[in-house]
């Protein structure tokens, strides 16, 4: 998802820093309210670091083609294959790393509701999860770009000499594209590991806690059929009143509400990255074996000229809105995070007030000073 170069610089910019914006304030009322600090909002403040560093490539990626802008008759310089790949590579890899995040905490909500004291040896284990939620998204993203120069399976040498033509090395043509050939087989996998194996698991964990409550529900009814009758009395009889009581609860719990905040941002991380995953698959699988490329291998490129052209490979600006949605959805559905948010602003306010009142002592003090000092002037020249 790095091709939003051609994009208006205004748009990223402005993109850019409301995302860094909202997920500082996000990190702050973490850090601020003491409730917050638990194991999925951890893992939730991680994910905003990277939509933090989401925002900060979105505002860099303008600056990029000036960097290469030469004049009108020579537009593009030649520019290293390595560095093409690492750029290609930074936005996918970010995107990556949320949606491992999301995984993560549809799995710490799994073992907190159905697994009780697995969840509590698993809280141990905090850290490792999140630098695997960092790591993990490093092998398909940079993978599938560099292993072919790692392990020499495509010549990318002997393509400045000519021998492949220049397809998958130079910048060409007026339209400045950093091309590099992408083996099909390494696409698939990684795009397989980056979103499609993550974003089935946490489907599958929300699926699972939520059949999971509805067979426990079906349970508790037919016990009290079977012992009680079907009575419209039952359900305030002993101990299926308890369990009753225990299910209406769990509904109106925080762990329930936690479940649905977090199914809904993924749901929305699913919509916005959708169109970007049925490009990606369309693109490596029916674009057509060109002349000069090996066999196995397809041209990708970035874009890295601002104009109005929008070409097949050209990711929409939408994929990475989600950075800057998610925070919203966390404040209009927490309470606890709106808590948090009232209570960093109080907090702002009496530093501020504070510092007004502490600059108002230090002027009175001043003003005190000089006047006893004015007399006591006036008094040794009056002595």
């Amino acid at each position: 998802m790095a091709r939003v170069a051609s994009l208006h610089p205004a748009i990223l910019y402005t993109q850019g820093t409301l995302t860094i914006l909202v997920n500082v304030i996000l990190c702050l009322v973490f850090l601020v309210s003491k409730k917050l600090h638990t194991t999925s909002n951890t893992l939730l403040i991680s994910n905003s670091l990277a939509d933090c560093l989401i925002g900060v490539y979105l505002i860099c990626v303008p600056i990029f083609p000036n960097q290469i802008q030469q004049s009108d008759a020579n537009p593009c310089r030649p520019v290293h294959h390595e560095i093409c790949l690492l750029l290609s590579c930074v936005g996918a890899h970010l995107n990556a790393v949320s949606i491992a995040h999301w995984a993560a905490i549809a799995v710490e909500r799994l073992l907190r509701i159905f697994y009780t004291e697995l969840h509590k040896r698993a809280r141990n284990l905090l850290i490792g999860s999140v630098l695997l939620c960092w790591l993990l998204p490093v092998f398909p993203t940079y993978g599938r770009r560099f292993l072919p120069l790692i392990l020499q399976l495509y010549p990318y040498d002997s393509v400045t000499n000519g021998s492949f033509g220049d397809r998958c090395h130079n910048l060409t043509g007026t339209g400045c594209q950093c091309q590099f050939c992408v083996h099909r087989s390494f696409s698939i996998v990684a795009l397989s590991c980056q979103y499609f194996l993550p974003m089935a698991l946490a489907t599958g964990s929300y699926c699972y806690i939520i059949l999971k409550i509805c067979v426990r529900l079906r349970e508790v009814d037919r016990l009290r059929i079977q012992v009680l009758g079907a009575s419209a009395t039952a359900n305030e009889s002993g101990c299926f009143a308890n369990l009753t009581h225990r299910t209406k609860r769990f509904f109106k719990s925080r762990d329930f509400r936690s479940i649905r905040l977090f199914l809904l941002i993924l749901l929305v991380f699913m919509a916005f990255v959708g169109q970007y995953l049925v490009e990606r698959v369309e693109i490596i699988i029916k674009q057509e074996q060109q002349v000069g490329v090996r066999e196995g291998y397809f041209v990708s490129g970035m874009r890295v000229q601002r104009s109005a052209d929008r070409g097949p490979n050209l990711t929409q600006i939408t994929g990475y809105l989600n950075p800057l949605v998610n925070p919203i959805l966390i404040f209009a559905i927490s309470r606890r995070f709106r808590s948090g948010f009232v209570a960093l602003v109080t907090r702002c306010r009496v530093v501020v007030n504070g510092k007004r009142y502490q600059r108002a002592v230090d002027t009175s003090s001043q003003f005190i000073d000089s006047r006893w000092n004015e007399l006591a002037r006036h008094f040794v020249r009056g002595s």
